[in-house]
């Protein structure tokens, strides 16, 4: 078994006034510094696991490089894009609380729903476990977004698919997650891949 510790960016101001950033290129405001700065303080006081994989988001890289500074770790991360928050299509910068209210809140929640020309969650867990399935059984770190860390938490944990979409995950709060053996691959079968 491999433990992993999964960990959102810090707050953005786009987060800050809830708009919907997805794959956009917005940096972390003061208050999302300081959450990656506490997160590193948190895991700090141990050498970093062996995999520490990022999204090549900005937010997410900034994210990444203040927890580093914070725990004292001068281990190289992985960037990769299989990492980035799911694509929101035409609702990339709308108000969430107007996509609610529109009543088409379902497209941001539900497995198989998305957003206009998106990308729904299923389709963005089939991208995260073609990247990650392939990988050793070790233990690691995944600095990503609140749509790839819902999915990842959810299928590890075997909640029910139309349920991951409704988990909280907060701002540079690490959680930690154990897999079964087999890693990242032992989750495949969930989604009828062989």
């Amino acid at each position: 078994m491999s433990r992993w510790i999964l960990l959102r960016h810090g707050r953005t101001a786009r987060n800050a006034q809830r708009l919907l950033d997805g794959q956009g290129l917005t940096p972390l405001d003061y208050e999302g510094r300081w959450q990656a700065v506490m997160a590193g303080l948190r895991l700090g006081g141990s050498s970093p696991p062996p995999l520490l994989l990022c999204s090549d988001l900005l937010r997410a890289k900034q994210t990444a490089a203040a927890l580093s500074a914070a725990a004292g770790w001068s281990a190289t991360w992985v960037f990769h894009p299989a990492l980035r928050e799911r694509h929101l299509g035409r609702w990339q910068g709308r108000s969430y609380d107007a996509v609610r209210r529109s009543g088409r809140g379902r497209q941001l929640v539900g497995w198989q729903d998305s957003p206009p020309e998106g990308e729904s969650l299923e389709l963005l867990a089939l991208r995260l476990l073609d990247f990650l399935a392939p990988m050793p059984d070790r233990s690691g770190i995944i600095v990503a977004h609140a749509g790839p860390l819902r999915v990842l938490r959810g299928l590890a944990l075997g909640l029910p698919l139309d349920s991951i979409g409704f988990q909280k995950i907060p701002y540079a709060s690490p959680m930690e997650l154990t897999l079964p053996q087999g890693g990242w691959a032992a989750l495949s079968p969930r989604l009828n891949r062989s």
